[in-house]
């Protein structure tokens, strides 16, 4: 099971419009489907919570991986020349590694269109 934890940083605005909680959620919500579609089980962090509540809610419940979905600032000498995503995860956990996979393969998919 996954514990899908968009950001709750509203405060992180971006430079465009929006802030780093809206568009984090928004990921999560096209996430959604990719995860049904694949049998993945998952619950969504409460977004009136703030990240201690959503590390809070993650520990007390039974998850083979918790899925933090967040925007990394760059210093202000790379502001909008960094792209991409960053994972971390522990290479023991075969439940992790197949969804990573899975990910990968859509994010692929998503810059090759």
């Amino acid at each position: 099971m996954v514990f899908l934890s968009p950001s709750t940083h509203e405060w992180h605005e971006y430079a465009a419009s929006g802030n780093e909680e809206l568009y984090m959620n928004l990921l999560a919500d096209r996430m959604e489907p990719y995860l049904r579609s694949s049998g993945i089980k998952y619950v969504r962090n409460d977004p009136e919570r703030n990240v201690n509540g959503a590390i809070q809610d993650s520990n007390a419940g039974y998850y083979d991986v918790h899925l933090a979905l967040h925007s990394n600032a760059a210093p202000e000498n790379l502001s909008g020349k960094l792209r991409g995503i960053i994972i971390y995860f522990a290479p023991t956990a075969r439940s992790l590694q197949i969804l990573l996979q899975i990910i990968l393969k859509q994010y692929t998919l998503c810059l090759i269109r």
